[in-house]
């Protein structure tokens, strides 16, 4: 019976594979390269039976047992996972690239404090790797440790390795997002635009990027660029709800009230749901003096995030007029 998947990719296992091609991952047995092309082509069930023809010959392989786990995972077969996972925990990892399995398995478990364990192991054994201190930077980042993170995700530049291939391009987008969440959460947004226009360096079309360096730009107080940024964001993706709403933050915070709300309203269109889009229309109503409809722009932001502090700020002062 097939398997359906949740994702589109595994890109957690592709990007190993390349590291075991590379020649520093330990040799890679034909039946698992086998079983990768597979799982490139979505055929899930062939690859799972190279996968158990190759576990047969490797019984312990952390990598074999790693890859399975992923895929049980991603297929959403909790049962068949839990077994996999027994059998790593039975297991005592020596490698560098072994202890970084193992964090990536708990890691998709949400169990970030024994990933931070087992990354540290890894660095104590491979401390130049960059990738590994992108995962060390990772897990801080869910744990909330947001200085460690910044501190791990920085010496990742400096550490350097000719044996590590070049970041796929989901897993750098992945990695300069968290970072810039990082630089955000420390208020270092100098950083975070730095960030951004290094990405966008490499793919100057990608408007997700460009739409955080609208928000970088508007963090730091720097509304020209952060205008800039938004508008080509929206000629690559016209329907980019955030990015219409960081142009009329911008031009809300240059004085141009009309075509902030124009901006903001269409924001709005497309992401009903965005409570920040909402407290900046009532901003907006605000400073045009139409305070009923900055009363209600209130409301609706407080219907989708009663907690939201600078609203309630907002809604306790227009209930004075």
């Amino acid at each position: 019976m097939a398997v359906k998947r949740k994702s589109d990719n595994f890109a957690p296992i592709y990007s190993l594979h390349l590291l075991y091609l590379n020649g520093w991952g330990g040799k890679m047995p034909k039946l698992v390269y086998k079983a990768e092309k597979e799982l490139l082509d979505n055929n899930i069930d062939k690859a799972m039976k190279h996968y158990y023809r190759a576990l047969e010959r490797f019984p312990q392989s952390f990598h074999l047992l790693h890859d399975l786990y992923v895929i049980y995972n991603e297929t959403e077969q909790k049962e068949d996972a839990l077994e996999i996972y027994k059998k790593i925990m039975e297991i005592k990892p020596k490698t560098a690239l072994e202890w970084r399995l193992l964090s990536i398995i708990h890691v998709l478990n949400k169990e970030f404090e024994k990933a931070k364990e087992c990354i540290m192991n890894t660095l104590q054994i491979e401390p130049n790797i960059p990738q590994y201190w992108n995962d060390f930077g990772l897990i801080h980042f869910y744990l909330h440790e947001f200085q460690e993170a910044k501190t791990a995700f920085e010496k990742s530049w400096t550490s350097i390795d000719s044996r590590i291939p070049v970041m796929d391009l989901s897993s750098l987008k992945t990695y300069s997002y968290l970072i810039l969440k990082t630089y955000y959460e420390l208020g270092d947004y100098e950083k975070a635009i730095k960030t951004s226009k290094s990405y966008l360096q490499l793919y100057p079309d990608d408007s997700i990027m460009l739409n955080n360096l609208a928000s970088a730009y508007n963090r730091a107080c720097d509304y020209d660029n952060a205008i800039e940024a938004a508008r080509v964001a929206l000629k690559i993706d016209n329907n980019l709800g955030t990015a219409w709403r960081h142009l009329g933050f911008a031009l809300y915070n240059k004085g141009e009230y009309d075509k902030a709300l124009e901006y903001i309203k269409k924001a709005l269109e497309l992401k009903k749901d965005y409570d920040e889009a909402c407290y900046d229309l009532a901003q907006v109503y605000f400073s045009l003096e139409k305070y009923d409809n900055a009363l209600n722009a209130c409301d609706r932001c407080l219907e989708l995030n009663s907690n939201h502090s600078e609203c309630l700020k907002l809604k306790e002062m227009l209930l004075k007029f």
